[in-house]
């Protein structure tokens, strides 16, 4: 029965099983750290964060058309710029602020070669509207041409000017003509062309024309949904690790969450975005351990204590009872504890 009694009191409710996952969200920030603390600590680290749409490089296609123009293939260099016109408008960039111009310049230069004078000066306004203040360089350009560019340039300088204010692109790098830009901006009137690259979402482009005096650039990118905690369930379920930490940017705040294998929250902790990767990785680490805190040794419960005296009551009133016994009538006995009388 004493043995019974023992088996019984080790019989002490177990602690949840530590965490074997964590699964992550963090579009645009550094998951590095995270990554290397789960690798350190032995647990399997699945990012679900999007990557970044690359930038479209469309520095080539320029190059192509100045080769094309100087050795005078003008219909193989049109279509090379009809065609790099026409991806930077899809775009909205992929082309410096210099670049840009040059692809405006060589269009001028195309047209002036094939008598449309209209066109090229519609050009020429183009190429000088994204870059007012390029000089060309006259090592590189003729004198005939550095004079369009110089009238183009005088005529925008004229023009009015625009003043921009962008809006709800928080966590976005936006360009402005090929050039990054900042909450505000001050530019010429005419076309121009914009790009904001935003995390877990696709990149938002325009190329507006602006009349003045002021103009709010509103930038909606249409941003990729995070996996619901159902989604996050079945793959953790389907890795067979059970628990797991998901651990996902909303806003200004990281929020790092235990999530059982029966799918309840079974802890949480939030950083502040601004606190950076190692800070969020710290918070992660402290909900790989099992929730609550350390059960106590058997021995010290108070429960088992309780078993333990009454196994041990029975182990000295039962062989008592019986020597009293002695195998006829039972008799009464009467025991008194340490200070009692009779």
């Amino acid at each position: 029965m004493l043995a019974v009694v023992v088996a019984a009191t080790t019989t002490i409710a177990q602690a949840a099983p530590p965490v074997r996952l964590v699964q992550s969200w963090l579009p645009g920030l550094d998951r590095e750290p995270i990554a290397a603390m789960t690798k350190r600590v032995g647990v399997a680290f699945l990012d679900h964060s999007p990557d970044a749409a690359p930038l479209p490089d469309h520095a080539g296609a320029v190059t192509a058309a100045i080769e094309a123009y100087d050795a005078l293939r003008l219909d193989d260099a049109w279509q090379i710029l009809e065609r790099t016109r026409q991806a930077v408008d899809a775009s909205g960039g992929g082309l410096s602020r210099v670049a840009l111009s040059d692809l405006f310049v060589y269009r001028a230069l195309v047209r002036t070669q094939r008598g449309d004078g209209p066109g090229a000066w519609d050009e020429w306004i183009a190429a000088a509207t994204v870059a007012p203040d390029r000089v060309l360089d006259p090592a590189r350009f003729s004198p005939a041409v550095i004079a369009d560019h110089a009238r183009a340039r005088a005529t925008v300088a004229a023009a009015p000017t625009v003043d921009l204010t962008f809006t709800g692109g928080q966590g976005c790098a936006v360009t402005l003509d090929g050039a990054a830009v900042a909450l505000t901006a001050t530019v010429a009137a005419g076309r121009h062309w914009v790009r904001a690259t935003c995390p877990a979402a696709e990149p938002w482009t325009a190329h507006p024309v602006w009349g003045g005096p002021t103009a709010v650039v509103a930038i909606a990118p249409v941003r990729a949904a995070a996996p619901s905690d159902d989604e996050l369930l079945v793959i953790a379920r389907g890795s067979g690790v059970g628990a797991f930490v998901a651990v996902a940017a909303q806003g200004a705040v990281v929020t790092a969450r235990r999530i059982g294998a029966d799918g309840r929250v079974e802890a949480t902790r939030a950083v502040a975005l601004s606190a950076g990767t190692p800070a969020i990785a710290a918070a992660v680490e402290a909900l790989l351990a099992p929730p609550g805190r350390a059960s106590a040794p058997w021995y010290r419960s108070r429960w088992a204590w309780a078993l333990g005296a009454a196994g041990l009551t029975a182990a000295i009133v039962v062989p008592l009872t019986i020597a009293l016994a002695g195998g006829g009538e039972a008799q009464g006995a009467t025991i008194v504890g340490p200070g009692g009388a009779l």
